[in-house]
């Protein structure tokens, strides 16, 4: 998804943060053209108070989907399990990929932590069968890696963009 500029009026590539001509952030550009998605979200695990200091400005995270022009909102302050809702194996999961093709590109039940309690929102591989990059680059499972606002998620071939200021 490219990004004018709201000042200079430049067209961005669809992972720049700030205009490419005149360097103004384009995170509030992005907000005010998101039609927000109505997200599956089951259950919640607890606030971690010890760092909630550090977020008390902090805006949602916005992801964008490859194919798909309505992004999806997060908000900051909690941890989040994405993948997708297998009722059968009874598997609850936060965020649910299920709508967006997830079986079919290989999003496991429990794919993937996506903490956004903690500045910058980390992301940790849950021993997915497909893996999880960012940027094209393998995730190691149980390890927690920090996510730059432009960042490429990929969980098994569900490819996604993550914006945040």
């Amino acid at each position: 998804m490219e990004t004018p500029c709201p000042v200079c009026g430049h067209v961005n590539h669809e992972n720049g943060t700030s205009c490419a001509n005149c360097h103004v952030d384009l995170y509030d550009s992005l907000m005010e053209i998101v039609a927000t998605r109505s997200l599956s979200i089951l259950h919640t695990n607890p606030l971690k108070t010890v760092q909630t200091h550090l977020l008390e400005n902090a805006q949602p995270i916005i992801i964008y989907f490859d194919h798909d022009d309505v992004p999806m909102i997060v908000d900051r302050g909690q941890s989040f399990v994405i993948g997708r809702q297998d009722d059968r194996a009874k598997v609850d999961v936060d965020i649910d990929l299920s709508t967006l093709g997830a079986l079919e590109k290989g999003v496991s039940r429990s794919h993937l932590i996506l903490d956004t309690a903690i500045q910058p929102p980390h992301v940790t591989d849950l021993d997915s069968y497909n893996y999880s990059y960012i940027n094209g680059q393998q995730l190691q499972p149980q390890r927690s890696y920090p996510l730059a606002s432009g960042d490429e998620l990929r969980l098994g071939h569900l490819t996604m963009r993550v914006y945040y200021k």
